[in-house]
């Protein structure tokens, strides 16, 4: 009998390569492969994947019989890239589903393990929705990690599948993972999704990095700053920001803000010159490790966004006491809570001048004050707790 019962409660999940594909690194990936390997033993996975990149594969361990990336469009035709280069990858891999490039050999070999209905739950990694003609009746369960596509239409290209697919899917998926409240709410206004279908599950933090030894270590940057982190575009609100930052870095020279990600681009570099912060603003790519030398040396990590689905950055910074300056927008509030200061800037107005030299002004015990409510939400959020929900979530749909 008690063999019996635990075989009832034993479940199959089968997950794409969609993330593992399109990312080499990033959120969405790493949030999968973090979720995945703290699933409970009462969950059996597998992941339908031939081909990747993705560093977060080998990290945890995903990565017996996956090659590495072989056909791309970075060689495809020409190791070069050119106009409309792009277009033409995609459209053979459309017309022609046996040229054997990595999307393709990853989309077939998923195919092939949904076919074999050797699973209780699919789980997409993202919205390309060739799955579902052969799901044969199995249910899926949908991630959505923010409604940024619908919310910043301007900023996305409408052919783009993310854009088309999100809304079909959500429709037809058995249940919904939200990452946050806010995101649950924005499917709910703007999708018109049943909540009862919508479960939220944040994203948790594993934290094994000793940032006591990393304290030990020399500063990259020698001065004091502040830190700015990740991609700059659109909804990032990075134009704003650098010209409120301006004010601040003109009054206290003796400040500098130390950008993340990828190089300036040349509209960025001619905003920084006319705002005569050139000496003041420093671009450094930073590996992982780097990124947490840059975090525990910081004056204060700075979130400038419109919105996000979740904010994993906050996490990280609470977790090298670094101290927290928010955008009050979409999810922060619900993820920072009372351990963040908060400002507000977009196209309306600003406050962002007076935050940061209020912050400038704190004492070292109100630092200290700010740096130990981070650390104490910091417990709120673990990746064994999402996965427990997870489970518990499948369990509930099989």
């Amino acid at each position: 009998m008690i063999i019996l019962i635990q075989k009832c409660f034993f479940m199959k999940i089968l997950y794409d390569y969609q993330a593992f594909l399109f990312q080499k690194y990033g959120g969405i990936s790493r949030s999968f492969a973090e979720l995945i390997s703290h699933l409970p033993q009462t969950v059996a996975y597998s992941i339908a994947l031939k081909e990747s990149d993705n560093i977060y594969v080998k990290e945890y361990g995903f990565d017996k019989n996956v090659s590495r990336l072989s056909k791309t469009v970075d060689n495809f035709l020409l190791p070069i890239m050119f106009k409309g280069k792009g277009r033409i990858f995609d459209l053979c891999n459309k017309m022609f589903p046996c040229y054997p490039s990595s999307l393709n050999i990853n989309r077939n070999y998923a195919i092939e393990s949904i076919k074999k209905q050797d699973y209780d739950v699919f789980h997409p990694t993202f919205f390309d929705d060739y799955f579902l003609k052969y799901l044969g009746g199995k249910p899926f369960v949908l991630t959505i990690h923010d409604m940024i596509t619908e919310l910043y239409p301007q900023y996305f290209n409408a052919n783009d599948f993310q854009v088309k697919n999100k809304f079909n899917l959500a429709k037809q998926a058995a249940a919904i993972v939200a990452v946050s409240q806010y995101t649950k709410d924005k499917i709910v206004d703007i999708f018109g999704i049943q909540q009862e279908k919508i479960f939220v599950i944040h994203h948790g933090y594993n934290n094994n990095i000793d940032f006591d030894l990393i304290r030990k270590e020399r500063p990259i940057i020698p001065h004091k700053y502040f830190l700015y982190m990740g991609l700059r575009d659109s909804y990032k609100n990075f134009d704003l920001f650098i010209m409120e930052m301006a004010k601040i870095l003109k009054e206290h020279s003796e400040y500098k803000l130390v950008c993340t990600g990828l190089p300036f681009t040349l509209e960025e570099n001619k905003l920084i010159k006319s705002l005569n912060i050139g000496n003041q603003v420093i671009h450094y790519f930073a590996s992982s490790h780097e990124l947490n030398n840059l975090l525990v040396n910081a004056e204060a990590f700075i979130y400038p966004s419109l919105d996000e689905g979740f904010g994993m950055p906050i996490l990280e910074a609470f977790a090298a006491g670094c101290p927290v300056l928010l955008n009050n927008k979409s999810c922060f509030p619900e993820v920072a809570g009372n351990a963040a200061l908060y400002f507000n800037l977009d196209k309306h107005g600003s406050d962002f001048y007076q935050c940061i030299s209020s912050f400038i002004s704190y004492s070292s015990e109100q630092i200290n004050s700010l740096q130990q409510l981070g650390y104490e939400r910091l417990f709120l959020f673990s990746w064994e707790k999402s996965a427990t929900q997870l489970a518990n979530l499948y369990k509930e749909i099989c």
